[in-house]
């Protein structure tokens, strides 16, 4: 199994245009640059893309802010 080289947000927008759009599997592919099988098996499964590694212990929300928050402390000259 080799290693994704493509982005999250494209496979998303491929099939998004496969599924809403009615572009083809194959279009998407060229256009989006996200192989034709991962495009197929998403839209099949009717699933969305989902991030790799473990599940996260803190919400999206959370996250966010804290990211936020860290990076004002590192304005202020934080460590």
């Amino acid at each position: 199994m080799g290693r994704r080289k493509y982005k999250m947000i494209m496979l998303e927008r491929a099939v998004s245009a496969v599924k809403e759009g009615g572009m083809s599997y194959r279009a998407a592919e060229r256009f989006y640059e996200v192989p034709f099988k991962t495009i197929r098996d998403h839209v099949l499964r009717n699933s969305t893309p989902t991030k790799r590694g473990p599940k996260t212990k803190l919400t999206e929300n959370v996250e966010k802010k804290l990211s936020v928050a860290i990076k004002e402390m590192g304005d202020l000259g934080h460590g």
